[in-house]
């Protein structure tokens, strides 16, 4: 009698154990959860890969309510006769992730001359660009958006956090008529002076001119304060002469740089 209930009392708990070992290895036919015993490392393989895995997280350079200064070295790229280079610098403020505004400043060392504009200029031809004009400096505002944002892997060892930003701006540019520039040259180095064609060239009815820019760019986070950034900014400007002709040149600027960001960011 005393055996009987010994067995009696543990049956259930033999019930429990095989019935758990039943469930684990039962089939899921509702196909929504699929159940797998996991042992040991090795038996990870055994998961099913993901079609798609979405991550959400935050930027990795937090903007809202921080300033921007930018420090780049720049370059007018589309000049047919002279090369012009100098610095330009940026300060800024975002209200927003994606929205800020700013001002921004570019000076231009003085032109050298490119290998058409001596070839134009030197005998026998004497052929004088008449209608352009240089840039010496630059000053305005603008305002940026940044809609776009992501991550890279370089050689699958350390990921990049970049910005992709697009800018519009108006300001004052200071010119100075090629001509003068090239009259000059030529005294300086002895090669004689214009005279082709340019007694009756027209003035600059000033040496500032209203001009509006619209930019790309994209900024690659080296650590939350600091980033490497490239920018193209078009520049349109409104250039008068003294018998009221009209001409607006285009220039189109190439700048790199590193970007601060202040205050500190408040996460990560």
């Amino acid at each position: 009698m005393k055996l009987k209930v010994v067995l009696l009392f543990f049956l259930p708990f033999s019930l429990s154990a095989e019935n758990l070992k039943d469930l684990e290895s039962a089939p899921d036919r509702s196909k929504r959860v699929k159940r797998m015993r996991i042992d040991s490392l090795s038996d990870l393989q055994k998961l099913t890969p993901q079609d798609s895995v979405s991550v959400i997280q935050k930027r990795y350079m937090p903007k809202t309510f921080r300033g921007e200064l930018n420090l780049s070295v720049s370059a007018v790229i589309n000049n047919t006769f002279f090369y012009l280079g100098g610095a330009s610098a940026k300060a800024g403020f975002f209200v927003r992730e994606d929205h800020g505004f700013g001002v921004e400043g570019f000076a231009l060392l003085p032109p050298l001359f490119k290998m058409t504009a001596n070839d134009m200029i030197g005998p026998p031809n004497q052929i004088v660009p008449l209608g352009s004009v240089l840039t010496q400096f630059y000053g305005g505002a603008y305002y940026k958006w940044s809609p776009f944002f992501g991550k890279f892997a370089v050689l699958n060892r350390k990921i990049v956090y970049f910005d992709m930003y697009m800018t519009l701006g108006a300001g004052m540019n200071w010119v100075l008529n090629a001509v003068d520039v090239i009259d000059k040259q030529l005294k300086k180095t002895g090669r004689g002076k214009l005279e082709n064609g340019v007694s009756g060239r027209a003035v600059l009815s000033s040496n500032k001119f209203p001009a509006f820019s619209a930019g790309l760019g994209q900024m690659f986070s080296l650590t939350q304060d600091w980033a490497f950034n490239w920018e193209l900014k078009w520049f349109l400007s409104f250039v008068q002469y003294n018998n009221g002709q009209l001409y607006t040149p285009w220039d189109i600027n190439f700048s790199l740089g590193m970007n601060y960001y202040f205050p500190g960011a408040k996460y990560r």
